[in-house]
This record gives structure tokens, C-alpha cells and sequence, in this order.
């Protein structure tokens, strides 16, 4: 949990993308696409918040679209 109203950088895989604003009760959220170059198989996401430099990490998985 962070300030109300903190920026929080969004990074995919170390690389920051994104931007997220805490809501007035310190919690921050993003969604965000995953591109079809993106390599199958798993990712990290890395929350910073910018003033505070806290950090939450957190892992998902790509799986190749199967034919329909």
C-alpha cells in the first residue's frame, strides 16, 4: 500500500511502460496489454512507487494463442 494519489512506474520484464496513480485508499492497479511479440512463458511485472521507492514483484505466464 502507498500514499494516496502516488505515481507508481509500471515495468514489464525491467523495462517501465506504464504509470499508476494510488486511489484515495493507497492501493494502485494497471491493466495492460501483452503484445503478440511477447515470448511465450513467464514475465515479471514490478511495481515502483516513485517518491517512497517501494516495490512489489509479481511473475505471469504467456501462452501461445492455439488454433481455433
Amino acid at each position: 500500500m502507498t500514499n494516496c494519489g502516488e505515481v507508481v512506474l509500471v515495468a514489464i520484464d525491467r523495462d517501465t511502460r506504464y504509470q499508476a496513480v494510488a486511489d484515495d485508499t493507497g492501493h494502485a492497479s494497471r491493466t495492460f496489454p501483452v503484445y503478440a511479440t511477447a515470448a511465450e512463458g513467464t514475465h515479471t511485472g514490478e511495481l515502483t512507487t516513485v517518491t517512497r521507492g517501494h516495490t512489489a514483484v509479481a511473475e505471469f505466464g504467456v501462452r501461445a494463442n492455439s488454433p481455433s
